[in-house]
């Protein structure tokens, strides 16, 4: 496999891993502001 795809394939494990149970994913929110998800719509 190419190195650039296992690159590609590492990252999408995390950003995986970082994104919620309902879909949601943004940093900031999920870790300073967890009780505003949602809330700037």
């Amino acid at each position: 496999m190419p190195v650039w795809r296992l690159k590609q394939v590492e990252k999408e494990g995390l950003i995986g891993q970082a994104r919620q149970d309902d879909g949601y994913l943004n940093t900031y929110f999920t870790v300073q502001e967890p009780g505003q998800v949602w809330s700037n719509l």
